[in-house]
Order: C-alpha cells, then structure tokens, then sequence
C-alpha cells in the first residue's frame, strides 16, 4: 500500500469546520488553481522547498548537490534549478539554517492515526478534516481508514462558482 504524502498536520483547527479539530494536509491536488493558498500541495511527490529568508548563503548545499541543481545568485541566496534537481533531499539534510526543506512526508495509517488520537479530547465532538481538493486520490486505503475516524470530515479547498 502506497504511504499518504501529508505537508501538515494542524492542531487546534478551528477554521475548517465546526468546533475544534485537527486537519491533515494531503499533498497532492490535480486541480491546480491560481488562488491555492498552499501551491507546495499541489504535487503530488514530496518536492525540496526553499525559504530564501532563512538562507545564509553559505553555498553548503551546491557544494553537496549531485546534480549541480544549486547555485548562489549574486545576491548571496540559493537558486535551485527544478529541470535538473531530482529532489533527493541531500541539500535539505545538510542545510544549517533550515532554509530548504521536503514538503511532503509519508505516514504509515496506523502512525497517523496515532497522531490524530492524541488530540481526541477536543475532536471528539467536532472531528478530523482533511485538506486538499482530493486527498485520498492515490491512497484509497488512507480513505477506508480516515473514515474509521469518529468525526471524520473531508474538507475540500476548493469551492465551485457559477
């Protein structure tokens, strides 16, 4: 069975429905609308980020690159570029600043679950949401298990207008 990619597990959510819940971001979303709040959700692969705040310029990760994908611009800060960057993870692992990270991480159902559990006490009533327009496109079985939840609640991004 293929893992859910999942960007963000959300606590104390009280925006995406009623009461308090907790929402689980799922990577992935063929929808591709220009107005998405979370673009880095919408592949549906674990893909290198980058936060050009965070960067030094310390050149740590175009030294460790495999593929040469990296490189520092005149203004001190990393550029990736993406046709050659095969999103290994080796710049993320070595980045001191955490200026590059993965968005994407795969959960196992029962490790996921196990997270969710933890905050039971305030979803009991209100229950869990996901988030992404499609969440269980490529994980079928991930849906079967969610909605073991009590209080399981699908909550799509997206809405349609007319």
């Amino acid at each position: 069975m293929k893992q859910p990619l999942i960007t963000n597990i959300q606590r104390y959510s009280i925006h995406d429905g009623d009461g308090i819940r907790t929402t689980v971001f799922f990577k992935g979303c063929n929808m591709a609308c220009r107005w998405c709040h979370n673009p880095e959700t919408q592949d549906f692969s674990a893909e290198p980020m980058r936060n050009p705040d965070r960067c030094s310029g310390c050149g740590r990760c175009a030294e460790l690159c495999p593929e040469h994908a990296i490189s520092i611009n005149d203004g001190g800060i990393s550029v990736t570029d993406r046709d050659k960057c095969v999103r290994c993870g080796e710049c993320v692992d070595e980045c001191y600043n955490e200026a590059r990270t993965i968005s994407g991480r795969a959960y196992g159902i029962p490790e996921l679950i196990k997270i969710l559990e933890k905050d039971k006490m305030y979803w009991e009533e209100s229950g869990v949401s996901t988030a992404r327009a499609i969440p269980y496109t490529s994980t079928p079985a991930a849906s079967r298990h969610m909605r073991t939840t009590k209080g399981y609640c699908p909550m799509p991004t997206f809405s349609y207008t007319t």
